[in-house]
Parts: C-alpha cells; sequence; structure tokens
C-alpha cells in the first residue's frame, strides 16, 4: 500500500480559481470598440463621400444658374456696348458666396471685361465655336462659361434695322455675341466639408463611447455579474459555506444552465449538513429560551426589588420629614444665630487677631449649618403635599427677585431675553421663585469653569398647542449630561453631586406639575444642558387640570 503522504492532489482541485490576466470585460470592450470604429469609419467615409458629391454637384448648379442669368442680363448691353452697366452686373454678382471672378469674352477668346481676381487669366480650354452653357471644376475652381447669344430679329431692332414682312417669322437664327466666363472658388466649400468630417468623427467617438458604455453595461449586467457570482459562490462553497443559492437558473442560456446545475449540487450538499445540523439548532433553541424566559424572570425581580426598595426610602423619608424636620430647623437656627453672634463678638477680639483660623471655621460652621438646613427644607418639601396660593404674577418682576438671592459668580454671564408682551400669570409666586432658584442654582454648578446662562421667557410658537403656553428657558454652556442621566435626572434620590440630596428637580417637577405645567430637558456631554419649563395660560379665566 502505498504512503498518504505521497499521494499528490489532482491539479484538477488545485487553485481551482485564479485571476484572469485579461478578463472578459476587457476583450469583450476591446473588441466592441474595434468593431464600433470599423463600422464608424466606414458611415462617415460613406457620408463624407456623399455630403462632398452633393457640396460640390449644387456649387456647379449655382455656377451654371449665376452665369446664364448674366448671360441673359448682359447679351443686349454688350449688343449696344453698354461696358458700364455690365460692370456693375459683375461687381453686384461678385459679392455672392464663393464667386472669385467674372469675365466677358468676346466671340475670338479675348478678354473685354474682367471683375474680380482669378487664379486664371482666361478660361483653360478653347472657347471658340461653344454655343451652350459649359460648366466643369479642377482642384480649386468650379468653371462656368455661358455664350451671349441674341437673336436676329433683336440684332435688327438694336441696330435699326427692321425685317421685311414677309421673312421676318423666317428669321429665327441666333447670333454669339460672346461668353460669360466666371469661376467659384472652392475654399469655402472644402472648408465646410472639412469641418463636418471633424465634426462627424467626434460625433462617431461620442457614439461609440456612449455605445461602449450601453453595452458593457448590459454584458456586465447579463453576462460578466453573473459569473462573478457563480465564482464568489465557489469560492464559498470551497470554504464549506454550503448553503450558496444563486439566482438566474431560469435563463435559457448557458448561464442559465450553469446556475441550475450549480444550485443543484449545493443545495445536496446543503440537505447533507442541514440534518446534521437540526439536532443542533433545535437543543441550543430550547436553551436560549430557556435562558430568556429566566433573563426576563430576573429582570421583573431586580424591577420589583427597586421598586420596593425606592418606595421603602420614599416612605422612610416621609416619616423622617414629619418627625425630625421641625424638630431639627430650629435647633439650628438657634446654633446659626450663635455662630453670627460669636463670629461676631470674636472679629475684633484678641484671639481673633492672634488666630484666624477661628473666623474661618465660623464661617464654615455658618456654611454647613446652610447647607444642613436646605437639605431639611427639600425634605419637608418633598414630603408635604403641596397646597398652592395663586396670585396674579408678572414672571419677569418673579425672576429680578431670584437674581437677588441667586450668588451668580463672576465668571458666569447671565442673559436674559424677556418677551414684552408675555402676559401676566396666575401662579404661586413662592413656588416658582424656589423653581427658577433650583434652576439657576444647577445651572451654574454645572459651570465650574464659569460659562452663559441664558433665561428666555415667552409664549410657545411651536408645538401642538402654540401660543396657550408661557415657556421658561434656563440653558447653560457648562458639563451636559450623558442618556443614562437624563433618564434619571427627575427620580427621588438620584444625585451627581456629593452633597446632594436628590430631591431639588423631583420637588422641582412636582411644583410645576402641580401649576398644569411640564418640565424638560436636553443635555449634551460637553455643550451644556437646557431645562424648559411650561406653565399654561388661563383659557376662558378658567384654571388649568394638571396635565392639561
Amino acid at each position: 500500500m502505498a504512503d498518504s503522504s505521497s499521494l499528490v492532489e489532482p491539479k484538477l482541485f488545485q487553485n481551482p480559481i485564479r485571476k484572469a490576466r485579461f478578463g472578459l470585460t476587457a476583450k469583450y470592450l476591446l473588441h466592441l470598440s474595434g468593431v464600433g470604429i470599423l463600422l464608424s469609419l466606414m458611415l462617415v467615409a460613406n457620408a463624407s463621400y456623399q455630403l462632398q458629391k452633393a457640396a460640390l454637384t449644387e456649387l456647379e448648379q449655382r455656377a451654371g444658374m449665376l452665369s446664364e442669368n448674366l448671360a441673359s442680363a448682359c447679351n443686349l448691353r454688350y449688343l449696344l456696348g453698354d461696358l458700364e452697366s455690365i460692370r456693375y452686373l459683375f461687381t453686384k454678382s461678385k459679392e455672392l458666396e464663393d464667386v472669385n471672378s467674372i469675365f466677358l469674352i468676346d466671340p475670338t477668346g479675348k478678354v473685354e471685361l474682367n471683375v474680380g481676381r482669378s487664379q486664371v487669366a482666361h478660361p483653360p480650354v478653347d472657347i471658340r465655336g461653344i454655343a451652350k452653357l459649359q460648366v466643369w471644376r479642377d482642384q480649386n475652381l468650379v468653371h462656368a462659361l455661358a455664350p451671349l447669344l441674341i437673336q436676329r430679329n433683336e440684332t435688327q431692332v438694336a441696330t435699326g434695322m427692321l425685317a421685311e414682312p414677309e421673312s421676318a417669322g423666317a428669321n429665327n437664327s441666333s447670333d454669339l455675341l460672346g461668353y460669360i466666363y466666371l469661376t467659384m472658388s472652392l475654399e469655402k466649400t472644402n472648408e465646410f466639408l472639412k469641418i463636418l468630417i471633424l465634426r462627424s468623427i467626434a460625433a462617431m467617438i461620442i457614439i461609440i463611447l456612449f455605445g461602449s458604455a450601453i453595452a458593457f453595461y448590459f454584458f456586465q449586467k447579463t453576462v460578466l455579474h453573473p459569473i462573478q457570482k457563480l465564482v464568489e459562490a465557489m469560492t464559498a462553497v470551497q470554504k464549506g459555506h454550503l448553503d450558496m443559492s444563486l439566482e438566474g437558473m431560469h435563463r435559457s442560456d448557458e448561464i442559465g444552465s450553469l446556475t441550475l446545475t450549480f444550485n443543484e449540487m449545493t443545495r445536496n450538499l446543503y440537505r447533507t449538513e442541514e440534518a446534521l445540523k437540526q439536532a443542533n439548532s433545535d437543543l441550543e433553541n430550547r436553551v436560549l429560551a430557556r435562558t430568556w424566559d429566566l433573563e426576563h424572570a430576573m429582570q421583573k425581580l431586580k424591577d420589583t426589588q427597586d421598586k420596593v426598595v425606592r418606595s421603602e426610602k420614599l416612605a422612610a423619608i416621609g416619616q423622617l420629614a414629619s418627625s425630625v424636620g421641625h424638630e431639627l430647623r430650629n435647633p439650628l437656627g438657634a446654633i446659626r444665630n450663635a455662630i453670627y453672634y460669636v463670629r461676631d463678638a470674636m472679629k475684633e477680639s484678641s484671639l481673633a487677631k492672634e488666630d484666624q483660623n477661628i473666623v474661618e471655621f465660623l464661617d464654615l460652621a455658618d456654611t454647613e449649618i446652610k447647607s444642613a438646613t436646605t437639605i431639611i427644607a427639600d425634605l419637608l418639601d418633598f414630603a408635604r403635599v403641596i397646597k398652592l396660593n395663586k396670585q396674579e404674577m408678572d414672571l419677569q418682576v418673579l425672576f429680578q427677585e431670584v437674581k437677588r438671592v441667586v450668588d451668580i459668580p463672576p465668571n458666569v454671564q447671565l442673559i436674559e431675553d424677556y418677551d414684552p408682551e408675555t402676559p401676566q400669570l396666575k401662579i404661586d409666586p413662592v413656588r416658582i421663585k424656589q423653581v427658577f432658584i433650583n434652576l439657576m442654582t444647577n445651572a451654574i454648578q454645572a459651570m465650574p469653569n464659569g460659562g452663559v446662562l441664558k433665561v428666555r421667557i415667552g409664549r410657545e410658537q411651536d408645538g401642538p398647542d402654540p401660543g396657550k403656553w408661557i415657556n421658561i428657558y434656563f440653558k447653560d454652556s457648562g458639563i451636559g449630561m450623558d442618556e443614562n442621566t437624563l433618564n434619571k435626572i427627575f427620580q427621588p434620590l438620584f444625585t451627581t453631586k456629593s452633597k446632594g440630596t436628590g430631591l431639588g428637580l423631583a420637588v422641582t417637577q412636582g411644583v410645576v406639575e402641580a401649576h398644569g405645567g411640564k418640565i424638560s430637558v436636553r443635555s449634551q456631554l460637553e455643550k451644556g444642558s437646557e431645562f424648559i419649563v411650561q406653565l399654561p395660560l388661563q383659557v376662558n379665566g378658567k384654571e388649568p387640570t394638571n396635565g392639561s
């Protein structure tokens, strides 16, 4: 038995797919362009020949007609010796397009009158005895020779000799007075033909390019693209992807037959492999289904636990606020007053001068007592049921009062934009003032390095009910918030501050909703945040209900 290591893979299966050096596209375009150029050259040559023939024929006809017309107009004038009139006619005729020169020649061939410049001094042929129109051409000119013929009776009338009555009808012969010989230049005609041929060649090139593009498009769509798909599918099958299937097997050509055969081959291979995978797939589906059920149950359990914990926290806060809040506020007030008295008394004392840290520690204690008082106020506001004491109020006046309360750092620029047509609202000024203070304070804290705080008050111009709401915008240029923070910003106890209670915005939302209004926020990291408070206008003197 031969060693298996010595077996050589047949050449049929070595590199079954290779990249062609000179593909079908290049060959097709080359052949198509060659045939197109050959046919176009034949068409251009034939069209040029026909156009040249027609142009020369038309020029010969024009030369013949012009020479005959001049002969008809000049025969009697020449008989009478009126050369000036003939010269005038020649001059006018010379102004016509392509006319090169005009000659008046007597029967012996002598040139009596010449208008225009010509490459010939006299006709290049012997004209004597010619009694009818002659037109010919050479390389540069078209020549036309028209005889000056006049009837004998006209000759007698012109010379004053009247014919006898009995012989007048028999005298119908003509006399040859001379010739009108003219030449017309072929220069413009040749130039016209040259331009026409160049345009035809340009049109031919455009047609070839356009036709090649169209042909290439259909070739690529009907031939090259299916072949490329087949090559890609064969490569995928070689790598183990047996579920390949190609479109186009319904075509009635060789590509359709090849596609049908390929699809049948891959279908048989795929069925064999699919049967082996089906059992594993069913098992995986069962495991995934059980896993999803378990994850879903775990999520429900987690949500329930979160709700229970949140409810317990809220209940604990309510109990704490109602039982301890009032008891803490009074001692804190007494402590703050005592610290104020001690700090005022020690400012000028020797002890304060010896140790300056004493006053600083007293100031720190006063600040911390303020913070504790604020926390207690937030707890009480959150715990108690909001009762509104409404009255007519101008929001701009209310905002001016807020500005006197909020400490705005020097590095924060406040920009106010107030619509003077904003009507007064029936609100609880104390509650709304607290809303404004909270939002301004949060905006300033969001700009630790300074920035711009823009407050805008006016009627809503957009939305489903324009003009029925008064909007108050607080827009800062601070650090902004991510999507996760935005989703939780109004939840109680949620805070991003190290010393925050997480109740400020929750209380703010409750006050706004108690007025029948809405509050929303939009923000981007490093681009700032904007809080929008919407307060409803009264409709027909009635108070709006919550959520209106």
